[in-house]
């Protein structure tokens, strides 16, 4: 009897815990979908929950409130959230910082923040520095020339500027040199490998990016900036079981990250994860939507079997967006499956205005017309199909036209 009474105990205890992350997680989603989505006033408010609520998210949560705040001109609550990101160690705390400084008047504090980005950050992004809009208004102080003139950014920093040149020039040949000459040299390896992936994906030999990748996470294993690199490529060589289990390993550690949310259920949709991939894609919408996820939540309705629902979504873009073959053709197929064959036949015929050699497209307006009683057309179209590659094309030849 003690024993089941503690095992009720634990099991009452799990089920708390995992309903309070579930509940985090929700709350930390919302906030940063605010935020993402520039809706900044209802962010603050939204982070302010999560700050009151828990601890795990502070640090984060404190630096994004911080440039919600920013954005919001509320400009001493800025500097406050930012100084404590600052402290917590997210060294891009100072370049949101000098654009307050700069935004106030203070050109040396400004620059001097720059300066303490440069030193701090293991990864400065010099370019988004010097093309930063607001920053041109330091470009003929003295402290902008000073700042410039010293030599500030690390060995690896100078290898990757120097590599970025000769990839501008599409000599990736020279890039690999320079890599290959710094390796073991006593220099961040797993930086060196993670920036000649970079410069294979460029090249569009995904493979070799991933060998690279692999040998930088050997180095530098739970590298999330790493892993999601990994999965990238996965999906470009069509591993895309692989980069789902990479990308929910990510996600459950920063399930604030739409950018991974996106491209999870993309992923997801490819591996026939259909479920996972409409999970994820109706979290985003929530806060962004574009034609891209349009069209997306519309192919994976179409792929769960969901065709009214479908076509919802199919509408919407064909109505608001410029004409595209592929909305054509989703729609088209989401008729066809509806047995709405006139409407199936006039989409299908649209996007084959826009992109003729379509297989698919020619193969399904082919059996469309066979069910409108149009024999000469089906014909027509499934031989258009056959010649551009769709090899079932020659079952419905021989079923409907010999």
């Amino acid at each position: 009897m003690k024993r089941s009474i503690q095992l009720i105990s634990i099991l009452l205890l799990l089920t708390t815990f995992i309903s309070e992350a579930q509940t985090l997680e929700k709350d930390v989603v919302h906030a940063f979908g605010l935020y993402g989505s520039g809706n900044y006033s209802e962010a603050v408010t939204a982070f302010d929950q999560v700050l009151n609520n828990y601890s795990k998210y502070d640090q984060k949560c404190i630096f994004y409130r911080g440039i919600a705040q920013y954005q919001l001109q509320n400009y001493t609550a800025a500097r406050s959230d930012l100084q404590l990101a600052v402290e917590s160690g997210y060294p891009e705390a100072y370049l949101w910082m000098a654009k307050l400084y700069v935004s106030a008047g203070s050109y040396p504090e400004a620059n001097h923040a720059i300066e303490q980005y440069l030193k701090e950050s293991k990864h400065p992004d010099v370019t988004e520095i010097k093309k930063e809009e607001l920053f041109k208004r330091l470009h003929n102080t003295q402290e902008w020339f000073s700042l410039w003139e010293k030599d500030l950014l690390s060995d690896e920093m100078k290898i990757q500027e120097e590599v970025n040149f000769y990839i501008s020039k599409m000599n990736f040949e020279k890039a690999h040199e320079i890599i290959g000459a710094n390796l073991n040299k006593g220099l961040d390896d797993a930086f060196l490998y993670e920036l000649n992936s970079r410069v294979y994906f460029r090249e569009g030999i995904f493979q070799l990016a991933l060998n690279d990748i692999n040998t930088a996470i050997s180095i530098r294993s739970g590298s999330e900036r790493l892993l999601k690199l990994k999965a990238d490529y996965l999906v470009q060589l069509n591993k895309n079981f692989e980069a789902v289990k990479i990308l929910t390993e990510l996600l459950e550690n920063t399930p604030e990250d739409f950018s991974l949310r996106f491209m999870r259920a993309n992923t997801a949709y490819s591996a026939g994860e259909y479920d996972l991939a409409y999970a994820d894609i109706n979290i985003y919408m929530k806060y962004f939507e574009t034609p891209e996820t349009v069209y997306l939540m519309g192919e994976i309705l179409y792929s769960r079997g969901e065709y009214l629902e479908a076509l919802k979504y199919f509408n919407r873009l064909i109505r608001d967006e410029v004409a595209q073959a592929k909305y054509f053709k989703a729609r088209g197929l989401t008729y066809y499956e509806t047995k709405t064959y006139q409407y199936a036949a006039y989409d299908l015929s649209m996007s084959l205005d826009l992109d003729p050699n379509d297989a698919q497209t020619n193969l399904y307006l082919g059996i469309t017309q066979y069910h409108l009683g149009e024999k000469e057309l089906c014909c027509y179209y499934l031989k258009r199909a056959k010649n551009f590659g769709e090899l079932s094309a020659i079952e419905y030849l021989r079923k409907y036209c010999d």
